[in-house]
Parts: structure tokens; sequence; C-alpha cells
């Protein structure tokens, strides 16, 4: 990102001011109205960007799986925690190598591995540690993604109810994943599925 006014106002996004007091900064440093809301429309539609790939992916994913388990219904049920492992391993939108670097930490639950992990070492922290408050150091286009992650890990439902967009895929996941038929009622438009599979 080349623009420093759009880096500066992600910047300030991330560490949570709201849009209107960056807004009232910007201009009163002489930025004009033009400007400052063409740095907003940019990020914002990055940020958009962002979270419908993590959205497609996951989508994929879960049909990917659903196609898994279909077919191998009669599996055992530590293949089945597998591919619940599998599906939720998420694609992330980010230079190979970090995401590889990521993941590897990620799977050999090494925390000091996840330096290696460039833009995406806030998420490969807290998911290694399975710590959900540390999300926040996560970038903004993938703190609900560590959070499916983490609920994952430590088997925690509750850690579901505070997401928007992934909310209905971490009850999912969480179901399937404890054989917990009561989860099925959060996993919006999943729930038929979700109960199919757990009878």
């Amino acid at each position: 990102m080349k623009n420093p006014l759009i880096k500066y106002v992600r910047t300030e996004l991330d560490k949570g001011f709201s849009e209107d007091s960056i807004k009232r900064v910007l201009l009163q440093d002489g930025y004009t109205e033009k400007q400052v809301n063409h740095a907003f429309m940019i990020i914002g539609l990055k940020r958009m960007t962002a979270i419908a790939v993590v959205i497609i992916i996951l989508m994929s994913m879960v049909f990917a799986w659903m196609m898994l388990y279909k077919n191998n219904n009669s599996s055992a049920s530590e293949e089945n925690n597998n591919a619940v492992q599998q599906n939720t391993n998420l694609e992330i939108p980010h230079p190979q190598g970090e995401a590889a670097s990521a993941e590897s930490a990620i799977s050999s639950n090494d925390l000091n591995a996840c330096s290696n992990a460039g833009k995406l070492e806030g998420y490969c922290k807290a998911v290694v540690s399975g710590d959900a408050s540390m999300c926040k150091d996560a970038s903004s286009d993938l703190r609900e993604a560590c959070i499916v992650r983490i609920a994952r890990k430590n088997k925690d439902s509750t850690l579901c109810a505070g997401l928007s967009s992934l909310r209905g895929n971490c009850y999912l996941q969480l179901a399937l994943l404890t054989k917990n038929k009561a989860l099925c009622g959060n996993s919006g438009n999943n729930k038929e599925y979700c109960v199919s599979q757990l009878q």
C-alpha cells in the first residue's frame, strides 16, 4: 500500500477508531473530503474483497467436506474428526510463503515458528496458543477465521456466538466435531445438513 493516506486510515481503523473521528482529524490536517472519502472507499473495497475471498473459500471447503463426509459416511470417528480438521484449515488469502509458514507452525504447535508467518504472525500465534483474545492481533480480514479455528481447537462453542459472517459455519464445525446436535440450531443455513449428519 503506497498511499500514505490509505495506510494511515487503515492503521487507525485497525486500532479501533471510528470513521468519523478519523475523517475529522484528516480534514483538520488539510485533506479534502474527496481525498478522505476515496481512501475509505479503497479500504472498504479491499476489506470486502478479502472477506468475500474467505467466505468463498469457506463455502467451497464446507461443500467439499460435505461431499467427502457423504462418500465416507461409514468411516470411523477418527476419520470424521480429521475431515473436519481439513475442512477448517483455511486457505488464507496471503502470500503462499506466509500461509505455508503459518500452517506449518500451527500444525506443529510451534509458537516460535509463527515469527516466520509475516502478516499472519498474529493469526498464527493466536491459533497455536488457543487464545481467542489474541485474534485481535490478526489482520482484520482474518479475525473471525482465527476465532473459528480456536473454537474448533478448544472445542468451545461459546466462541462462535460473537461472530458475524462465520457464526453459522463455526457452530456447524463444532457440532460435527463434538457430535453435539444441539449446536445445529445455531448453524444458520446449514441446520438441516448438520442435523442429518448427526442422526
